[in-house]
C-alpha cells in the first residue's frame, strides 16, 4: 500500500497553475456557499476573501477612496479552512474604504476585494457599502420587469450611457451620466422627444446597457470615452457615469435611479457583462489573491502564456469551480440588488457550458424571466480541464434558454461583416435565401429553438447598418438606402426569435470618419462618433424612418404569430410560398392564435411584385420604394415589404 499523501498546502501552490484545475485542489479548496466580500451590518462588518495560495492576508483601511496614500489601519486576517481568510470589525463601517495585502511565496501583492460592492475613484479601493444609504426613493417598491415572460416578446435596444445623452440636441441636463437616463420630458430644440420619453414611445421592451460595471480605460476623475469592455471590478458600477466618482455610494444610487426610471416606463434593463477576459490579468483582483487562478495559462518554452481567444490578452478560466462561483455570484448580486432583467455575455463562447448554465440557474431563482444571450462565435481557448466544453453557437443545445446573436441572418441580409462592398440578400444575392428562410423560422443551422435566436442587423461592433449599406450601394440615393434599411429591419421583426437593434439604427446612425470612410471599431473614438444623433430628427425623412421602426415594433407586439414559442409550433404554422429570385413570402396560420392567418412578403428587388394570391387578403402594413395602384391585387413594393391578414 502506498503511503497516504499529505493534503495540498497553499504554500506549495504559488506558481503551480496547472494544479488549480486538479480534482485534488478543487476538493480541498472549493466552497460554493461561504459568503465573500465586506458583509455589512450597522453593528459590525465581516470581511472574507478566498486566497488559497497566500500565507498571510492583511486588511488595509483608508479614510477615502483615492488611489494614493497610506492606510490608517492594518489588520491581519485569520485563516479559515479551504483557503479562506476572514476578519470581523465592530462598529458601523459604512463608507470606509479598504484593500488587501497578500503574501504569496516571496511576493507581496496588493489587491482590491473582488467582491467589493462599490469602489473609490478609478477602482483601487473597495468601499464598505450600506445598501440602504444608496437606494433612491421608491427603490424598495421596484423589482424586475414582469410584463415580458419570454424572449420572443422582448425588443432589445442597445445603448451606451454616454451616447444616449451626449448629442447637444438631446435636451438632457446630465449628459453622459446615469442621471441622463433617468430624465423624462426631454426634447430637441425643435420639439422631438429624446431620452427616456423617446425610448418609451419607440415601443422597445428592454434597453441593453453597454458595460456599467467598473472598467479601467477611463479616468473617472477626468472623464473620457470608452465602451468599457475592459473589466476592473465586476461587482461595482462604473464611476465616470456618476456625478461624483469620489464617493462610492453615488455611483450605486444614480445607476439605480436610472434603472428605476426605466422600469417605471415599462422598460427592462439588460446588463452587458464581459466575463471572458479582464483589463489586466496580472493586476486583476482575483489573480492577486490567487495568482493565475482566474486565467487560462499555459507554459511555452519555459514562460507562462495567457490564452488569448478573446484577442484581449487573456481568457477567463471559467471551468474552475471558484471562478464559476464568482461569475454566478456576480450575476445573482446584480439581478437581486439592481433588479436587472437580463444579461448579455460578451464572447460567451469563451466560457464553458457548465458555467453558463450555473449562472442562469442561480439568477432565475431571483428573476425567473431574466433574459440571457450573448456572442457565440467560434473561438479557441486553452481550457484547463479536458471535460470542459465551450458555450457557443455550435454547442447551443447544451445551454437551453441561452440565446446567441444570429450572424447567419445579419450577414445573409446585408453581406460580409468584414468586406464593406460585399452585398447579401438586399443586393440580390439569391444564395442567401435558404439560410434566411431558416432564420425566419428561428432555426438557423446552430439554433435548436427560436428562444435562442437573437435577430439583428447591427450592434455596437463593426459597421452600423447605414454605413454597411452605403458601401454595398455607393451609387444609390438616400431614399434607396432608407428603403433598404427599413427592409433589413422588417426581416428582423418578422422573423421568429428575439429582435435586437442598435440604438440609433432607426435614426440612420452613421460613424463616418470624415475622410470618406466608416469606423467599424469606434470603442474609444469619443461620443462624437458614437452618440445617438438626436439632431437628425429635424429632418422629415428621419422622422418617417423612426416612425417605421415604431410601426414594426407595434405590429410585432400585436401579432402573436410572429412570436411563437417553439420550433414545433413554427413548423406547423409557417409555410413559404413558391416565389422567384430573392423574393421571400410566407404565411403563418394557427387557429389558436388571433388573427388566425398572416402573410408577410419581403422584396429586395427594385420593381414591385404581384403575389400569386387571390381573395380576402387585407393589407396591414406596407413600405418600400415603388408600389403601383392595383387595389384588387396584392403587391410587394420594390425594396420593401407587405404584411396582410386573411380577412
Amino acid at each position: 500500500m502506498e503511503p497516504k499523501k499529505p493534503p495540498l498546502s497553499p504554500m506549495d501552490l504559488g506558481g503551480m497553475r496547472r494544479t488549480f484545475s486538479s480534482k485534488k485542489f478543487e476538493a480541498q479548496f472549493t466552497d460554493l456557499t461561504r459568503p465573500l466580500g465586506a458583509l455589512y451590518t450597522p453593528e459590525q462588518t465581516l470581511f472574507r476573501v478566498w486566497a488559497p495560495t497566500a500565507s498571510q492576508v492583511t486588511l488595509l483601511l483608508y479614510p477615502t477612496g483615492a488611489p494614493s496614500g497610506e492606510p490608517v489601519e492594518r489588520r491581519k486576517m485569520e485563516p479559515e479552512d479551504k483557503g479562506f481568510y476572514s476578519l470581523i470589525l465592530p462598529g458601523n463601517l459604512a463608507g470606509v474604504y479598504y484593500a488587501l495585502e497578500t503574501k504569496v511565496g516571496d511576493s507581496t501583492l496588493f489587491a482590491v476585494d473582488p467582491y467589493a460592492k462599490s469602489v473609490g475613484v478609478n477602482g483601487w479601493r473597495g468601499m464598505v457599502l450600506d445598501p440602504a444609504t444608496a437606494n433612491p426613493p421608491g427603490w424598495e417598491e421596484d423589482g424586475p420587469l414582469s410584463t415580458v415572460t419570454h424572449p420572443a416578446d422582448a425588443v432589445v435596444y442597445e445603448i451606451h450611457v454616454q451616447d444616449l445623452s451626449s448629442d447637444s440636441a438631446s435636451g438632457i441636463r446630465h449628459p453622459g451620466k446615469y442621471l441622463g437616463l433617468a430624465e423624462g420630458g426631454t426634447v430637441t430644440p425643435f420639439g422631438e422627444a429624446t431620452g427616456l420619453d423617446y425610448l418609451q414611445q419607440l415601443g422597445i421592451t428592454h434597453v441593453q446597457l453597454m458595460p456599467v460595471y467598473d472598467f479601467s480605460s477611463v479616468d473617472e476623475a477626468q472623464g473620457g470615452y470608452n465602451w468599457g469592455y475592459d473589466p476592473q471590478n465586476y461587482f461595482a458600477p462604473e464611476g465616470s457615469y456618476a456625478t461624483d466618482p469620489q464617493d462610492g455610494r453615488v455611483r450605486v444610487r444614480e445607476l439605480k435611479q436610472a434603472i428605476l426610471a426605466l422600469h417605471q416606463r415599462g422598460i427592462g434593463v439588460v446588463m452587458d457583462v464581459v466575463f471572458n477576459h479582464v483589463a489586466d490579468s496580472e493586476a486583476f483582483s482575483f489573480n492577486r489573491l490567487a495568482p493565475g487562478y482566474f486565467s487560462r495559462i499555459r507554459k511555452q518554452k519555459g514562460k507562462k502564456v495567457y490564452s488569448n481567444g478573446s484577442w484581449c490578452g487573456n481568457d477567463t478560466a471559467s471551468e474552475r469551480s471558484m471562478v464559476r462561483r464568482y461569475l454566478a455570484d456576480c450575476c445573482e448580486y446584480w439581478a437581486r440588488e439592481y433588479h436587472l432583467d437580463g444579461f448579455r455575455f460578451d464572447i460567451a463562447s469563451l466560457l464553458d457550458t457548465e458555467t453558463v448554465n450555473a449562472v442562469m440557474e442561480r439568477v432565475k431563482q431571483v428573476n425567473p424571466h431574466c433574459l440571457f444571450y450573448g456572442e457565440g462565435w467560434k473561438v479557441t481557448s486553452d481550457l484547463t480541464k479536458k471535460e470542459a466544453v465551450l458555450a457557443g453557437q455550435d454547442t447551443s443545445a447544451l445551454t437551453p434558454g441561452f440565446g446567441f446573436f444570429n450572424d447567419t441572418l445579419r450577414d445573409g441580409v446585408r453581406g460580409s461583416l468584414f468586406d464593406g462592398p460585399a452585398g447579401g440578400w438586399l443586393a440580390g444575392e439569391e444564395e442567401f435565401v435558404p439560410q434566411l428562410k431558416d432564420c425566419i423560422r428561428g432555426n438557423a443551422w446552430w439554433c435548436p429553438q427560436p428562444d435562442q435566436a437573437v435577430k439583428f442587423v447591427s450592434c455596437h461592433d463593426n459597421w452600423t447598418l447605414w454605413d454597411k449599406l452605403a458601401q454595398v450601394f455607393p451609387e444609390q440615393s438616400s431614399e434607396f438606402l432608407r428603403a433598404a434599411n427599413g427592409l433589413a429591419a422588417a426581416m428582423v421583426f418578422f422573423s421568429q426569435g428575439m429582435p435586437f437593434l442598435l440604438g440609433g439604427e432607426e435614426l440612420l446612425l452613421s460613424k463616418a470618419d470624415g475622410n470618406g470612410g466608416y469606423d467599424p471599431n469606434s470603442y474609444n473614438a469619443s461620443d462624437g462618433r458614437n452618440r445617438i444623433p438626436w439632431g437628425r430628427l429635424e429632418q422629415p425623412e428621419v422622422q418617417a424612418h423612426r416612425d417605421l421602426y415604431r410601426t414594426l415594433i407595434a405590429f410585432r407586439k400585436a401579432h402573436p404569430l410572429l412570436r411563437l414559442r417553439t420550433k414545433e409550433q413554427i413548423d406547423a404554422a409557417l409555410t413559404f410560398l413558391d416565389t422567384p429570385g430573392c423574393l421571400i413570402a410566407f404565411t403563418l396560420e394557427d387557429p389558436a392564435v388571433e388573427p388566425g392567418k398572416l402573410l408577410v412578403a419581403l422584396n429586395p428587388g427594385l420593381e414591385p411584385v404581384k403575389l400569386p394570391l387571390s381573395g380576402g387578403w387585407k393589407v396591414l402594413l406596407q413600405s418600400g420604394l415603388t408600389l403601383p395602384e392595383h387595389e384588387e391585387d396584392l403587391w410587394v413594393p420594390g425594396m420593401g415589404f407587405v404584411a396582410a391578414e386573411l380577412g
